[in-house]
């Protein structure tokens, strides 16, 4: 940064002509061949002195370069032979390619002044991890006697090594004839911010000059910087000694920063808007599944409501079918109905089922009213049912006794013989079906008479119903 500007200052001299242009191929930069700062973007100011020959002068330099799209440089020098020159450039452009424009205002006394207007391009790559810069300028002058000019300067700065920057410089430059440079230069860091400065330079007709430079600077960066400076060159004829001070305000990595906090705010806006994609990404899915659900619940209800609408309809199909038994079964002889909160007894006398004496044989009636009473079970699917059955008190005769030894046990094969009718050749399901004989136990009428006997001899169906 600071390392550049003494270069800065022995360049911008114009008391020692020859020795200030042959100086060009050896430097690291120019006010005006280097139109930006490379390791600067601070305002930065310069104030000089020179003697050549007994010949002094003082020169004041300096530019602003508030970022790297544009920038302006000024240069006031006068030296003991009454010559003045103040210049002014100004451009635009980047770290890799700048476009410039400007001029001096030459002096050479009260009566002999002129304008030199100056132009050109500058650009910069890397190659090879090396610094490299080209930069075609040219001008002309309106007095004083001056020619145009046109200057090809090309420089390489080598990849730095720890504490050594070497330089080559090259140059064309035309004006009436062709004139070339080059040098080679370099900068030491002899210990902390102390530097030496040597170089060399061949200029066409010209001995070879040599160059010595001693200088301080500091570097604090992020606030203001000066450096001191003392440069000698001379080829054994001509000398030239300078000192300058030179200063740089403000902080340099403040366009940094700026941009860490650019890129900082664009990642965080980046961040922002994915996690704005990202929810807007999950209110869709949501979104989705919502309306998915909302339509699988539609389905549901119009599932819901078929299936309502069938168990309506088998409801009402099965209430039709009940009243169609229950009607059929009341026309049964011997049949009676009744319906209680608990559950549907169906009482079938003698004259309704009728089984062979002393035994389960059944006639055509019997089978006829058991399988009226299958379709009106038929009709409650699901409830469980319990068959018993009954007799008189009439004892089990002698040829019988090897089969059933008394009327517990009849009562109780009668009652098997209806569940293996309903199960067997109705189809019902065997497991609602559950019997038990009870005998002469719960007569219901008195086994006096005959009739009364008639009534005793009966199977009671129960449907029970569901809780």
């Amino acid at each position: 940064m600071i390392k550049i500007l003494l270069p800065f200052f022995i360049l911008s001299f114009k008391g020692a002509k020859d020795v200030g242009t042959s100086f060009t191929s050896l430097s690291l930069s120019s006010p005006f061949y280097l139109f930006f700062p490379y390791e600067n973007e601070r305002p930065y100011f310069l104030l000089g002195f020179s003697n050549y020959e007994g010949e002094n002068e003082l020169l004041i330099t300096g530019g602003v370069n508030p970022d790297t799209l544009f920038s302006l440089k000024f240069l006031y020098s006068v030296s003991s032979a009454e010559k003045e020159n103040i210049g002014l450039l100004g451009g635009f452009g980047n770290k890799n390619l700048v476009l410039f424009l400007g001029g001096d205002i030459i002096s050479q006394d009260s009566f002999s002044t002129g304008f030199l207007f100056k132009a050109g391009v500058e650009t910069r790559f890397h190659y090879m991890g090396s610094l490299n810069k080209f930069i075609i300028s040219g001008g002309g002058v309106s007095s004083l006697e001056e020619t145009p000019f046109l200057n090809l300067l090309y420089s390489l700065k080598f990849a730095p090594l720890k504490y050594v920057e070497p330089v080559l410089n090259s140059r064309f430059q035309i004006e009436e004839k062709l004139n070339y440079t080059f040098g080679l230069s370099s900068e030491f860091i002899i210990y902390k911010n102390y530097e030496l400065f040597l170089g060399f330079m061949k200029e066409k007709s010209i001995s070879p000059y040599f160059s010595f430079g001693l200088g301080y600077f500091t570097s604090n960066f992020e606030k203001n910087d000066f450096g001191i400076h003392y440069g000698f060159i001379s080829n054994g004829e001509n000398q030239v000694h300078s000192v300058s001070l030179s200063m740089f305000l403000g902080d340099n990595l403040r366009f940094e920063k700026e941009k860490i906090k650019r890129e900082k705010k664009l990642k965080e806006l980046a961040e922002r808007e994915r996690l704005v994609e990202e929810n807007m990404r999950r209110i869709k899915e949501k979104e989705k599944e919502i309306i998915e659900r909302e339509r699988k619940i539609l389905e549901e209800k119009g599932k819901i409501a078929e299936e309502r609408e069938k168990l309506e309809q088998e409801k009402k199909e099965i209430e039709k079918l009940r009243k169609e038994a229950y009607e059929t079964l009341k026309k049964i002889e011997g049949i009676k109905i009744e319906e209680r909160k608990e559950y549907i007894k169906i009482t079938a006398e003698e004259k309704a089922i009728h089984f062979e004496i002393g035994g389960t044989g059944l006639n055509i009636k019997g089978i006829k009213t058991l399988k009226a009473i299958a379709n009106f079970i038929k009709t409650y699917p699901g409830y469980k049912v319990r068959v018993e059955g009954h007799t008189d008190n009439i004892p089990i005769g002698p040829l019988l006794k090897d089969k059933y030894k008394d009327n517990t046990e009849l009562s109780q094969a009668r009652a098997k013989t209806a569940v293996d009718y309903f199960v067997e050749i109705e189809g019902l399901p065997e497991k609602i079906f559950s019997y038990k004989g009870y005998g002469e136990k719960r007569p219901v009428a008195s086994n006096d008479t005959e009739e009364g006997r008639a009534k005793n001899r009966r199977v009671e169906i129960y449907i029970e119903k569901k809780e």
